[in-house]
Formats: C-alpha cells, structure tokens, sequence
C-alpha cells in the first residue's frame, strides 16, 4: 500500500488545496511538513493527540516534522470553534504550559536522524515583529471580508462580537507558514479541519508575497460515533499525562467505547496492519475492543501502564475490587459527599456527583450512599466505589 493511500485508509485524509500535488509530494518526495499547537492547556487529550499520530506516521514515511508551540499565538488565543472569547493566559502560563508539552511530544516523534523532528516557539520570531511592518507586509494581502466569512470567525461575530486580537490570529498563524517555508523550506502545513481557513491564509501570504506555491492538508475532527468530540467525556478526559487519570480509568474509558469506534481508535492510535485491524473487528467485536483497550493505552500512556490497566481491570471483573485500584491523597477533614467525589475525581461537577448518588451509584467501604447531604469523615484512607466497576483508594494526609 502506497504512503498516502494508508493515510486515507486510517481515515486522515480530508482536505487540501491540492490533493494530486499532495499525494505525489508524499508517495514521491522526502518533504519538510509542520504542525502547530497552541499551549492552552498543562496537558493534552486524545483529540489533541490525533494531529501528531499524523506527524508521526509522515516522519516514518521519510518525511521531515517541524512542530510549531504557539509561545506567542497561544497568548492571543484561536476563536476557532468558540462562542466565547478565551480566558487571555499570562506569559509564566504559556511558558509552563510550553515545557510540559514538549515533554507529551517527545515519545511520539523521533529526533535523531536526518528527518528528525524539530520543536520550534513562535514566540522566536512573532515577538520580534515591528507592528507597521506588519500591518504593511501582511495585513495588505489579505481581505476583511473574506476573513470574517471564516467559520471560526462568523462563530464568534454571531456569538456577539469578534475582537481585533482574536481576528488577527489567522494572520499571525499565516505568517508561521510563510516564515517557515522562506527558512526552512517547509512546504506543507497539516492541522484539523476546523483549521482550515486558518491553513489557507499561510498558503496565501506565501504566494502573495511572491515565495511560490505551498500546500495543506486537513484531518477530520476525532468524533465519536454519536459525533461528539472524542477525548473529553462526562467525566475525566482522556489525558495522556500520567498525572490527570489513572492507567485503570484510561483503558476503561477506552473499554467502554461504542462499538462503532473501535476501528477508528486502533487506526489512529496502534501502528498495527489495518488488515489485521479489520480483521479482528469482523470476528470478535467485544475481543477486538479489550485489545484496543490495550494497544492504545500502551501506545499512548506505554507498556507497563498497559499491563497494569489490564491487569486491574480483569481483577475488578472478577473479584469486584482490585490491590492496583487508582488512589488519591486529600488533606484530613470532614467532607460533604457531593464535595468529597468531585475532589476525587470520580464526577467533573457537584451535579453529576448528586445524579450518582440520588440513583444509587456511590459505596463508601461497601456501604451505599443515598442521602446527597452525607458527611465524609477520611481521618486514614477509605474507598469510593461509582457504578460496578470504578473505585479509588482515597487516602488522608
């Protein structure tokens, strides 16, 4: 199977400005590629993952991955798919935020060898920018009306108002491509779909300002089958940072899947054959599902997280409780219920909390909770079990 056609059989193709130019460039050419992810958030999801499982398929293919953090667009904030305007982060936030996604990327990319992957801040050359150059060099090429017929930007204007900071963050995304592409002979930039119009500004100022032509190529959105967003749920997202869910909560979540995504994950998130994929999920969906479970977990979180997930998960099937169950400290005190759950990240809200207990769904040391005013006393550790499957050890300290 050629380069591009597995890209389209894994489901990452969806649009670009030139698919027979694109196609030929990654069948045929070693070529110079980039991502760019704004440092909004201390961690990432897998929704946030799925563009750099492209990256990474493109570097194995021979191509050459520059990703591009967002020191100085993740300041200004992208209004894409917002009907508010963003929380605007302060320079010590980004700059964390920065280190912490460099470390997430480091094990889905390869830097050695000559398509090593390069991690570059915007903030290098962004910063620099004298603002009548830049209202003169870039702001002349482009043309209002066509911005704000941009999806991201009529979002936001029917929403109630679209800032000048937040339109012009198209034209400091555009001037990352052309900067790329003038110093390091980047030709293709690749995103998400909601991306698009953002994408296209680069490949515009780039052939306005007389440098020759470039190409985009767009991703889907992870959805799931009900075409929601995939990696954030009801309850914990599926972060990949060790530290926002646990091993166990991760592969459950990813168990407890709809049936109709299990192929998709292991396209996206397994370097596993997409024959054997399809396969096993035509023989055995429920057996193809624990071994999703599994295969992305190890992909993501790594292989003793796999096995320990496994393992506590098949301890929990059995015996209903297991020695390797999550566990959390919280300071000593008398807690209400509803606080005490939300605490333990067990439910994302006091609301949710309150669903669970009122349905019945809440065991403190096998005892059922029903009354949403309880009072926790946690003086050494207890633990809280949600549903028929989930526990957490929570401990005093």
């Amino acid at each position: 199977m050629k380069n591009f056609d597995e890209l389209k059989k894994r489901g990452y193709v969806y649009q670009s400005n030139n698919m027979e130019k694109l196609e030929d460039l990654i069948n045929n050419s070693s070529i110079t590629f980039y991502l760019g992810v704004d440092p909004t958030a201390d961690s990432i999801h897998i929704g946030h993952l799925f563009p750099i499982t492209l990256a990474r398929r493109l570097q194995k293919m021979g191509h050459k991955p520059i990703i591009i953090i967002g020191g100085a667009t993740g300041i200004v904030g992208d209004p894409t798919g917002r009907k508010v305007e963003r929380v605007a982060l302060t320079f010590d936030q980004v700059n964390k935020n920065k280190e912490n996604l460099k470390k997430t990327l480091m094990p889905f990319l390869s830097f050695e060898g000559e398509n090593k992957c390069q991690i570059l801040d915007n903030s290098d050359w962004l910063l620099d920018l004298k603002f009548m150059e830049f209202m003169r060099d870039v702001g002349s090429k482009f043309n209002v009306n066509q911005m704000l017929a941009s999806d991201s930007n009529k979002t936001r204007l029917e929403a109630g108002g679209l800032t000048f900071l937040e339109m012009g963050y198209s034209l400091l995304q555009a001037y990352d491509f052309y900067h790329l592409f003038k110093n390091h002979n980047c030709l293709v930039q690749i995103g998400g779909s909601d991306q698009w119009s953002n994408i296209l500004a680069g490949t515009e100022l780039i052939k306005k300002s007389g440098l020759g032509d470039a190409y985009v190529f767009t991703s889907p959105l992870l959805v799931d089958s009900q075409g929601k967003k995939m990696g954030k749920s009801a309850g914990n997202a599926l972060w990949v940072d060790r530290n926002k869910i646990s091993a166990y909560d991760f592969y459950q979540q990813l168990i407890n899947m709809d049936d109709q995504d299990v192929k998709k994950l292991f396209y996206f998130f397994t370097d596993l054959d997409c024959d054997y994929i399809d396969e096993i999920c035509e023989k055995d969906i429920v057996k193809a599902k624990k071994e999703m479970a599994y295969e992305v977990t190890k992909f993501i979180r790594g292989e003793e997280d796999a096995k320990l997930a496994e393992k506590t998960s098949e301890e929990v099937f059995n015996k209903g409780i297991s020695t390797n169950m999550p566990s959390i400290k919280i300071e000593k005190g008398t807690f209400d219920i509803l606080d005490l759950l939300v605490k333990a990240s067990l439910v994302p809200s006091k609301a949710e909390a309150k669903r669970n207990v009122i349905q019945g769904g809440i065991m403190i040391n096998d005892e059922k909770i029903t009354d949403i005013d309880y009072e926790v006393k946690l003086d050494k550790e207890l633990i809280i079990k949600k549903g028929k499957k989930t526990f957490i050890k929570v401990i005093a300290e």
